[in-house]
């Protein structure tokens, strides 16, 4: 692979790495899960991770590591996407409520307003 390459497959790493990291609450763990993913060992992608010029990659682990990255951003995308839509609903439901409370409290007040009729 290209040095360019390279670098874009190391960030995208790096970032799968952290993810798990923060997932699991271990850089240790998150390695593995990493490793296991992509088809390498926990110290390839530990050694690959940290810049070791002894971990050669190859294209199959580079397009393993890039598509899981991707999937990994998609699958974020999906989720932000879903609870944006909830939200709004959420907000659309509360203003409906809130609209529907103001209309029964004006209805309750004109009626008390009105004069009694004998």
């Amino acid at each position: 692979m290209t040095a360019v390459a390279t670098k874009d497959v190391r960030e995208a790493a790096q970032y799968l790495v952290a993810q798990e990291e923060y997932r699991l609450q271990s850089r240790m763990l998150a390695y593995k899960a990493v490793g296991s993913k992509v088809g390498t060992s926990t110290m390839w992608v530990r050694r690959f991770v940290r810049g070791y010029e002894g971990s050669r990659l190859n294209w199959a682990v580079g397009e393993r590591i890039l598509a899981l990255r991707n999937a990994y951003e998609n699958l974020c995308a999906r989720v932000e996407d879903n609870n944006e839509h909830l939200r709004r609903e959420i907000l659309n439901a509360a203003t409906e409520s809130n609209n529907d409370e103001h209309r029964i409290a004006g209805a309750t007040m004109a009626t008390e307003d009105a004069p009694l009729s004998k």
